[in-house]
Order: C-alpha cells, then sequence, then structure tokens
C-alpha cells in the first residue's frame, strides 16, 4: 500500500471514528426520520447483514432490501454498510425504548 492509500485509509478510518463518537454522543443520528418499515429492515440488517436472507425473514425481495438500506444510508449519512452496523447498534444501545430491538 503507497503513502497516498494509508493517507485516504486513515483519513475514512478518522472520520469513520468521528461520527461513531458523535453518535454516542447522541448528536447525530436520528431513527425517527426512518420509515416503519426503514427501521423493521435495519432491525433485520441488525440480526443479519445479508440482503437475501432479510429479504427472506421479512418477505421482500433481496433488491428491496437494498433500495432500504440505502436510503436508511443516505437519511443517516453514513456511506458503507460497516458505518450503517455501528450507527445502528450504537443507536440501539444508547436509546432506552430500543428502537431497533
Amino acid at each position: 500500500m503507497d503513502a497516498d492509500s494509508r493517507d485516504a485509509n486513515d483519513r475514512v478510518s478518522e472520520s469513520a471514528e468521528w461520527k461513531l463518537d458523535a453518535l454516542m454522543a447522541g448528536v447525530l443520528v436520528d431513527l425517527a426520520q426512518l420509515t416503519a418499515q426503514q427501521q423493521v429492515v435495519l432491525r433485520e440488517f441488525v440480526r443479519e447483514p445479508n440482503d437475501h436472507r432479510i429479504a427472506h425473514a421479512l418477505d421482500l425481495r433481496p433488491q428491496t432490501v437494498r433500495n432500504h438500506l440505502s436510503r436508511i444510508q443516505k437519511k443517516l449519512k453514513v456511506n458503507r454498510r460497516v458505518e450503517l452496523m455501528k450507527v445502528a447498534i450504537v443507536a440501539s444501545a444508547n436509546n432506552n425504548r430500543s428502537e431497533l430491538g
């Protein structure tokens, strides 16, 4: 890996860490902005991060699951699924009502 790639990876990692820190402080994410169906898909994503298995569990098509996850990522301002998983887990842990399960 060259120096530019390492720098880019470090910036991405720092960005993800900053978002996670902000999430833990409860500043960045409001799951209420998700539709009921998106919350169901996100809850299932935390349990099983596989589109086909989520689709099977929720009686949806895999493309529908991918569409929901993509829209959820946009609403929550995360770029990768691993970030989405962190957001969902932290939001669930920080929420006494446990919006995700």
